[in-house]
Formats: C-alpha cells, structure tokens, sequence
C-alpha cells in the first residue's frame, strides 16, 4: 500500500490541512508569505519517512519512533491517508486507532514503563504543529518527573494542580 500525497488523498473523510483556506496553492509560486506559510502547513513530514523506518503497520496507519521523544519508547501513529486530527479520521479509521494504541503499548512492553501518556494535539490552538493527524503515545517512568499528578491538564498553566 503506498501513502498518497495531499495531492491525491482528498476523498471523503479528508480535510485540507488548514481548512481556514481551502485553496492553497500546491505549486511554488505564492502571491505573499500568508501563502508561503500555508504551503508550510501543508507539507507533512510524515509523507516522507521510509517504510523502512516503520516499526509496525494496520490498515490504516504506520508506527514510528518519535523523532523527539520525550521519553525511551515514544512512539507516534500516524495516518496512512493525510488528515488533519482525530476528528477528520472515518470511521474504520477511528476503530483501528484503539488497535494501534493497544499493539503500541503492547510492543514497548520490554521497557517496563510503569503509564502511559496518550495524546493527540487538534488544531493548532491547541499545539498542533503538523497537520496530519498522529498519536503520542508516550511510555511514563517512576521518577522521570518530580510531580506528574494532573498529568495532560499541565497543558494550559496552572491547571494542572487541583484538589480532590
């Protein structure tokens, strides 16, 4: 199965990248650097990792190594047709995701992580940087942080800490 570029997977289910503008050009020529900027947006790094570079696959999706982890074993699913986030997979596509997360999971095993942070950034509001859609999943460590009580709510300051 071959990964299509932005190019050609804009089916049923897909999104443009930046769905603020639809009609982005795909060639080099730009009227200004907004356009310069959403060609960025629409470039993914992920069309151009190797196959060789896959560490398992499903239907749907590839497993890589993240390029920067933050922990031993950060992995990152990623989305074999080019969508934006979570909410622009179909389906079948949203089904095998929760496969992947488990065979992920699964394959760090030997690590003995003792959690997991699962995540996925949706809109750049809400720390997206590339926009095709992928999933952390991120082996935790006894001690890889003095307090990791609140867990994903650090994402917005100060609301991390709360009382029960």
């Amino acid at each position: 199965m071959r990964l299509e570029s932005h190019r050609d997977s804009m089916g049923p289910g897909s999104l443009p990248i930046n769905p603020k503008k639809t009609d982005t050009k795909i060639d080099n020529e730009t009227d200004n650097e907004t356009d310069t900027s959403m060609e960025r947006k629409m470039e993914s790094p992920f069309l151009s990792i190797s196959r060789r570079d896959w560490v398992m696959e499903g239907d749907h999706f590839f497993v890589v190594r993240d390029k920067y982890p933050v922990s031993e074993g950060h992995l990152l699913i990623i989305s074999k047709e080019l969508r934006q986030d979570y909410f622009s997979l179909t389906e079948a596509e949203k089904l095998e995701l929760t496969a992947m997360i488990d065979k992920a999971v699964a394959s760090l095993e030997d690590l003995d992580p003792e959690g997991f942070n699962i995540g996925m950034n949706c809109g750049e509001t809400a720390g997206q940087t590339v926009f095709h859609f992928h999933c952390h999943v991120i082996p935790r460590y006894k001690g890889d942080m003095d307090d990791p009580r609140g867990g994903v709510r650090h994402a917005v300051a100060g609301k991390g800490y709360y009382n029960l």
